[in-house]
């Protein structure tokens, strides 16, 4: 191994094939359960893999859920209205990570929502002696949704474990069919509505990083 001085420090050469991997991959994924005030919560779940190319490139994929509820009640605890909203997607994403040391990344990301499936349904109460009489309102559609980020992925010490989060701003495209039902079950309403709105949101994995390699 040759060496040889850089503005005024110590540099080493090596050679090109150190016996290390460049093409390394990772799993990763996450579920959590968020329960809110009185009857409202948020479950959400993730599971996928990533390619890590020399610790700098990243090429993930993931298949996801988020699912969020919601029920108000009057004073007697009998329901006035409730709500459910589904999202199914898979995503795709990419990463350039700038190694901080050997156990932290700073990167940039961009990601892409796809084959996204849309479910809603909302119930009104309209008499709270009579739980079956509501009115009903469910939507029904596909969505994509593309953007970007900086984030932070750290191991666990020495392990191959790790967390990796990211601050993302995006834009959502949709495209619902949306029914509105009486308390006979009759439908009422019928509209097709096309969303476009801009995103921020935070991403985070629990990963673990098969033949990781030092940088």
């Amino acid at each position: 191994m040759a060496t040889f001085p850089v503005f005024g420090q110590e540099a080493t050469t090596e050679p090109e094939d150190s016996g290390k991997p460049r093409l390394t991959f990772a799993v990763r994924g996450k579920a959590l359960f968020v329960p809110g005030w009185e009857d409202q919560n948020w479950l959400m779940y993730s599971a996928g893999t990533e390619l890590i190319w020399d610790n700098h490139h990243c090429l993930g994929f993931d298949v996801g859920m988020f699912r969020r509820f919601e029920q108000f009640d009057n004073e007697s605890d009998q329901p006035l209205d409730d709500y459910t909203e589904k999202r199914n997607y898979l995503l795709l994403d990419y990463k350039y990570n700038f190694p901080v040391n050997e156990n932290i990344g700073i990167y940039i990301n961009s990601y892409w929502k796809f084959n996204g499936k849309y479910k809603q349904d909302s119930h009104t109460y309209v008499s709270t002696d009579n739980p079956v009489a509501f009115d009903q309102q469910e939507a029904r559609g596909t969505f994509q949704d593309v953007g970007g980020g900086v984030g932070m992925k750290t191991y666990f010490g020495w392990s191959n474990f790790g967390f990796d989060f990211s601050l993302n701003v995006g834009q959502r495209f949709g495209s619902y069919d949306r029914y509105q039902y009486d308390e006979n079950n009759v439908q009422s309403i019928k509209e097709t509505v096309n969303e476009t709105k801009g995103l921020v949101y935070l991403r985070f994995n629990f990963f673990y990083h098969f033949f990781r390699v030092s940088t």
